[in-house]
């Protein structure tokens, strides 16, 4: 039995339109906010928290989540962060023996870097898309985020339902992307404050490379956090 000790959730801030109080919650998402409830009720009330049945629930839970740019993803990112995080925060010092509730912690952790870093587009570039979208060129009686069913010519309508699929594919996208790169960098800053230094014993640098940053990006990310750690 393990203390846990929340994390702020600080990329939730820079989104606040996305927030988990105002987006619709699935089965999956709701599944991690239980998890997530459990852990901030653990804490407030100073109970130990077992580690290893959250973390083989966030396991089972990895598998059916949906990280891909749909409506659905944001929430499912959001609150699988959220409960990352707390495992991770639970990681005393020093490496966790095999079969311990940390250990298991850690494993959880893992496979959600890697879950990240499969749906993460390195091409990815945030591209505007407006709110309302301006209809087809010839469109009689025109107005931006008008109805399509208003338009009577068949071929401007479907040209205008087209643009405005387009539009909301790339603002799903950039939702996801962001969301995927915060959190990501968010478990990598955590991972970093798990190094050893001259008052307390921790990770060496290779061994937290080795765990967290199984891609490029990420070793990057991670070397980026600790190069600043040191000063």
């Amino acid at each position: 039995m393990i203390h846990f000790f929340a994390q702020s959730a600080s990329f939730l801030i820079s989104f606040p339109l996305f927030s988990t109080s105002t987006l619709a919650m699935d089965q999956p998402s709701l599944q991690l906010q239980q998890l997530h409830d459990e852990v901030k009720a653990s804490k407030k009330s100073k109970v130990s928290y077992n580690a290893t049945g959250l973390a083989a629930r966030l396991n089972s839970c990895l598998a059916g989540l949906d990280f891909t740019a749909s409506e659905g993803s944001h929430p499912q990112i959001l609150m699988s962060a959220l409960v990352a995080k707390e495992l991770l925060s639970s990681i005393k010092p020093g490496k966790p023996d095999s079969g311990t509730p940390e250990s298991e912690a850690l494993v959880a952790v893992e496979a959600f870097l890697v879950k990240v870093a499969a749906h993460i587009d390195d091409k990815w570039v945030f591209q505007q898309s407006p709110i309302n979208v301006a209809p087809p060129a010839g469109t009689p009686n025109a107005a931006f985020g008008m109805n399509p069913n208003a338009i009577e010519d068949p071929k401007l309508r479907q040209q205008y339902i087209a643009t405005i699929a387009a539009e909301h594919a790339k603002s799903l996208k950039n939702r996801q992307q962001a969301l995927l790169r915060r959190a990501r960098s968010d478990i990598l800053s955590i991972a970093s404050g798990m190094a050893a230094t001259s008052h307390h014993p921790g990770w060496s640098h290779a061994d937290l490379l080795a765990h967290f940053a199984k891609d490029n990006a990420s070793r990057a990310i991670l070397s980026e956090h600790l190069q600043k750690a040191k000063h």
